[in-house]
């Protein structure tokens, strides 16, 4: 029996870190352009800050749009 290591890729959300492939029939992609492909299909936010999961955006009334969420402010 033969094995051969290889490079797999995931989207992660750059707020919580979860993986795109989260829920996915599909636990990695062989290049980043499909891995990101598989994110939209599913919904994710994509800006110039980065990528991000559905519970990490929510809907700003005065922009008519979904954003990111605020990063917690610390006390």
């Amino acid at each position: 029996m033969s094995f051969e290591e290889v490079t797999m890729y995931r989207l992660l959300c750059d707020r919580c870190g979860v993986s795109a492939q989260e829920d996915s029939d599909y636990y990695a992609w062989a290049d980043k352009d499909s891995a990101k492909r598989g994110a939209e299909e599913t919904q994710w936010l994509f800006t110039e800050d980065g990528a991000f999961c559905d519970d990490c955006t929510t809907w700003d009334e005065e922009r008519d749009e979904r954003v990111p969420k605020r990063e917690p402010v610390a006390s």
